[in-house]
């Protein structure tokens, strides 16, 4: 299986906006104009690192998947009220229906 980079950049641009609620780097600074910008010069003999606009995309979904909670503390609160309650149903048939596609 091959990942198409430009393909890879709308998966990743979209994680990132439903994660976090902003878009991406690469939308941002289309918006603002400065995605060609370049970066200010290093002094002489010092070492200097360039990351490609893709390797801040995939730091940025990185960071904002670290962001977000391992569980969901809402539903898992519910669930654990309705176990201790005894109003908690199962229903086979969804069940059924999301391991039988």
């Amino acid at each position: 299986m091959q990942i198409e980079p430009t393909r890879l950049s709308h998966v990743v641009g979209a994680g990132i906006e439903k994660a976090t609620g902003t878009p991406p780097a690469s939308e941002a600074a289309a918006a603002s104009g400065t995605q060609g910008a370049q970066p200010a010069a290093a002094p002489e003999g010092a070492d200097r690192l360039a990351l490609s606009q893709q390797a801040a995309e995939v730091r940025a979904a990185h960071e904002a998947l670290a962001a977000l909670p391992d569980t969901r503390a809402e539903l898992v609160s519910r669930l654990k009220g309705e176990v201790a309650a005894g109003t908690y149903q199962v229903n086979p048939d969804a069940i059924a229906e999301k391991m039988v596609p």
